[in-house]
């Protein structure tokens, strides 16, 4: 019987310029542990998915506090355009806690400053196949952006385990990078809670500024896994049977992230 091969996908975002490239397979094998040594005699070497049957895409969305709730947005949706912000002089980036769609997220105070953008950034499984993920943001470390540039991202511990912030290189260039693990299984149709929720550009930021900008500044990988392949043999009463791995497990197994963890 001809093993089955564990599918995976990668799909890199330029936020800055919202534009999307198709599944980049070629990275599978540089982002991607070989795990048949693990599950090894009962699936394959892990190979990229070109059927769309593990198909995970990232959604956008903007806050409605006057409703309480987060509306979806396409990713060139004019709310996406970046200015430099308006607020008075000693307002200090300080969040305030804004119900949406019954969650807590620390936003920018609307009350006291205007041009936030709103960049709510969720994971939702558009395939026939059960995923687990990771997504890793990365922010560059260039002058403007440091002096000028403020993000939210969640803290929502419940459902992402959330690394902490790590320099890294992306094509010779300084970056900050932060990685979360969803913990759950996302099945087919699911949108999983946001990670990046908004970003501002402080008043100061010139036109020389903004044409020192790059539209990579900000960029976002997701790396997911198909999920239901992840299993072990155990044994209970007596009988060897298969139990599913968790979510960190199969990912931990999968794309593991070691010290010199790098996706982009």
């Amino acid at each position: 019987m001809k093993k089955k091969g564990v599918l995976l996908v990668v799909c890199l975002v330029i936020v800055g310029a919202l534009a999307v490239n198709p599944t980049l397979a070629s990275q599978v094998g540089q982002i991607f542990q070989d795990v048949s040594a693990s599950i090894g005699s009962l699936f394959g070497k892990p190979v990229a998915d070109t059927e769309g049957l593990l198909d995970v895409q990232l959604c956008y969305f903007k806050a409605d506090e006057d409703k309480g709730a987060l509306v979806e947005i396409a990713a060139n949706d004019p709310s996406q355009l970046m200015i430099p912000a308006a607020y008075r002089d000693d307002y200090g980036w300080e969040t305030v806690p804004v119900r949406l769609n019954g969650e807590v997220y620390p936003l920018f105070d609307r009350e006291k400053v205007s041009g936030v953008v709103d960049k709510f950034v969720s994971v939702r499984n558009a395939g026939e196949e059960t995923a687990y993920f990771r997504v890793a943001f990365a922010i560059e470390k260039t002058d403007v952006v440091q002096r000028l540039m403020h993000f939210t991202f969640s803290g929502d511990t419940e459902a992402f385990e959330i690394s902490g912030w790590k320099d890294v290189k992306i094509d010779g260039r300084d970056y900050q990078m932060i990685v979360y693990s969803y913990k759950e299984a996302l099945e087919k149709g699911q949108v999983s809670p946001p990670m990046l929720l908004q970003a501002v550009m402080q008043k100061e930021a010139t036109s020389q500024d903004l044409a020192g900008l790059r539209s990579d500044f900000l960029q976002v990988k997701v790396m997911s896994i198909q999920a239901d392949v992840f299993k072990e043999e155990q044994v209970i009463d007596g009988e060897k049977v298969q139990v599913q791995l968790s979510a960190m497990e199969a990912l931990d197994m999968a794309v593991p992230i070691r010290s010199d963890f790098n996706p982009f």
